[in-house]
């Protein structure tokens, strides 16, 4: 299965991984044409010694997880017996309702059942995000329930990297905590926004949903994503698979989440709705969540060849041949990486207090006023 690579896999991207990274090492320092590894004694001078060993701990890697993997199907399929629920060690496309995920690749360990009347599907997916070199895949426990009068929506902790959506265009809910009067509702809101990114196509029935009240009660499940299209509301905890002993506790967790959107969702009136926070003020902040990806990325760069450049300075100037040759790694790995991260941490905090101190364009405008 994509989500757990086969041992083969394993073994030979371990391998491939160390020669690569020796061969790096190697050359970042040369003697007469000789490198630095290649001037250290047996066995660090050999390349294909290396490899072989890379490859020797991606087998044993890859050996572990297919245990564990076949550990916790044994577990999943135990709990479905406890429950009364079914069990499926795969799941297609015909037995999920997985539009929900267009970009989902597996789905296994299905457990399928009732609880309260209401069914049950738990699955553990893989789902990849992005495109290109930038895609990349990620394991989901997800819960899936029949959520009739939803309208479609995104829930999402605010991390960063849910906050790259805004430059992406994804039509995020902007909620404007000053204009709501009532201070207990402003706090509310406050806290909702802090914690939580809201997409949707049709932000106004999403305002329509998400009320003060409704943001209040879900402060309880700060951690949780959830996504709601064609009739079914999917919800999942963190990242990765769940283990067997949390299901209850999420379940649990998932059917009050629903429980409390249904409710919500049949209110009809237009009471107590936030308003949208200001055109400008939405173009605003997407202009400075741009200052502060421009100021990390710049300073990642800057970092990771000022780390080079300031090892390369360090070889030079001394005469490592006699030096221990794991001082000199450490030193290797972390004056470059180290230094990336390093860069990347002061370029986002510079951009970003440079981005709040001063008004960004967010537009270019015609003569008359009017954008463009």
């Amino acid at each position: 299965m994509k989500s757990r690579p086969s041992v083969i896999g394993s073994t030979f991207c371990a391998g491939i991984a160390a020669g690569v990274l020796w061969w790096i090492a190697n050359r970042c320092y040369t003697v007469n044409g000789v490198g630095w590894l290649e001037r250290q004694a047996w066995p660090l001078n050999n390349v294909w010694l290396i490899a072989t060993l890379g490859a020797l701990v991606g087998l044993i890697a890859g050996l572990v997880r297919r245990a564990h993997g076949r550990r916790h199907d044994a577990s999943i399929e135990d709990l479905c017996q406890r429950w009364g629920f079914t069990f499926a060690a795969t799941a297609s496309g015909d037995a999920l309702p997985l539009a929900v995920w267009p970009a989902w690749q597996d789905a296994r360990c299905h457990m399928s059942g009732t609880r309260n009347g209401l069914p049950i599907e738990i699955v553990d997916v893989t789902v990849t995000e992005g495109t290109g070199d930038a895609a990349r895949s990620r394991d989901w426990t997800v819960i899936l329930l029949e959520a009739e009068g939803l309208p479609d929506f995104e829930l999402h902790p605010r991390t960063f990297t849910a906050r790259l959506l805004e430059l992406a265009g994804v039509p995020l809910v902007p909620f404007d905590v000053a204009a709501v009067r009532d201070p207990v509702a402003a706090a509310d809101v406050r806290e909702f926004t802090r914690h939580w990114l809201l997409v949707a196509a049709d932000q106004d029935a999403a305002r329509r949903l998400f009320r003060p009240e409704v943001m209040r009660d879900l402060e309880r499940f700060v951690g949780w994503s959830l996504q709601s299209r064609g009739g079914y509301l999917a919800l999942w905890f963190g990242d990765g698979v769940q283990p067997a002993a949390t299901r209850e506790q999420l379940l649990h967790q998932a059917l009050e989440m629903h429980d409390l959107l249904t409710r919500a969702a049949g209110r009809p009136d237009d009471q107590d709705l936030v308003p949208p926070l200001p055109a400008e003020q939405t173009k605003q902040r997407a202009a400075r969540l741009g200052c502060t990806v421009v100021g990390g990325v710049a300073g990642l760069f800057a970092g990771f060849f000022g780390g080079f450049a300031l090892f390369v300075t360090y070889v030079f100037g001394r005469d490592v041949a006699g030096e221990r040759f794991a001082v000199t790694a450490v030193l290797f790995f972390a004056s470059i990486f180290g230094g990336a991260a390093i860069g990347a941490v002061v370029g986002a905090v510079l951009s970003t207090l440079v981005a709040r101190s001063v008004r960004l364009p967010t537009a270019r405008q015609n003569r008359d006023g009017s954008e463009r």
